[in-house]
């Protein structure tokens, strides 16, 4: 897709001036962190499924203003099931869906530190693997109709948020990260795009869907960050 390759390209440029720059006026340090967050699909995402939770790893190549930070996130968003419309203007349909995605990316940042405390803004840029499930209730007995039906993609993703950290120990730090990701289309059940052979009965059909979710991350990060003594 032309926007997120517009959107990772520029991420790497950004990333390869930031890096060298940093590491001119002073060696910068290695950190890594772990964390959980929770999670709450937007836009079309959000009308078919609701919150979710996960884990997340991740390492920091940072100076005293500026650094690059590689994520791993896993997120488990459980069944949710909504009331739809079948076709769009027909009877009424119970369609739950779950989502299973990861995501890898890498970007840079900016952040400042005053004792204690630091707060930064990142942006970044990578992949994301989709597992969506569905399943369709609500058109007769035939269990056909209720059957399950798990669609996976893989795709682009780009990441934008704030961090904010505290020292609470000797060379450990706690941090608080607010991230909006949007990613390329990932297939999932919609009522808009049901399909009914003759033969084969009612079958459902992933309907291509940008993703987009809010992400609030607890984490833990190991390491003495560079302007801190």
């Amino acid at each position: 897709m032309a926007w997120s390759r517009g959107v990772t390209r520029l991420v790497g440029c950004a990333a390869a001036t930031l890096l060298p720059a940093t590491a001119l006026a002073q060696a910068p340090s290695l950190l890594s962190g772990v964390g959980l967050s929770y999670a709450h699909a937007t836009a079309t995402l959000g009308d078919y499924i609701g919150g979710g939770y996960g884990v997340t790893a991740a390492v920091r190549l940072a100076g005293r203003n500026f650094g690059v930070r590689l994520d791993a996130d896993f997120l488990r968003f459980p069944s949710t099931t909504r009331s739809r419309p079948f076709l769009g203007t027909g009877p009424t349909v119970e369609i739950t869906t779950g989502m299973r995605v990861f995501t890898l990316a890498i970007g840079p940042e900016a952040h400042v530190s005053a004792g204690r405390f630091s707060a930064g803004v990142f942006g970044s840029a990578g992949l994301a693997q989709f597992a969506n499930t569905s399943s369709l209730t609500g058109l007769g007995d035939d269990p056909r109709f209720a059957r399950s039906e798990t669609f996976g993609d893989l795709t682009a993703a780009v990441h934008g948020g704030a961090v904010f950290g505290m020292e609470v120990g000797s060379h450990i730090t706690m941090e608080l990260v607010a991230r909006y990701t949007v990613t390329g289309e990932t297939g999932f059940t919609r009522e808009v795009n049901l399909r009914y052979g003759v033969l084969s009965g009612l079958y459902m059909v992933p309907t291509p869907t940008r993703g987009s979710f809010f992400t609030l991350r607890l984490g833990m990060f190991f390491g003495q960050a560079r302007g801190r003594s």
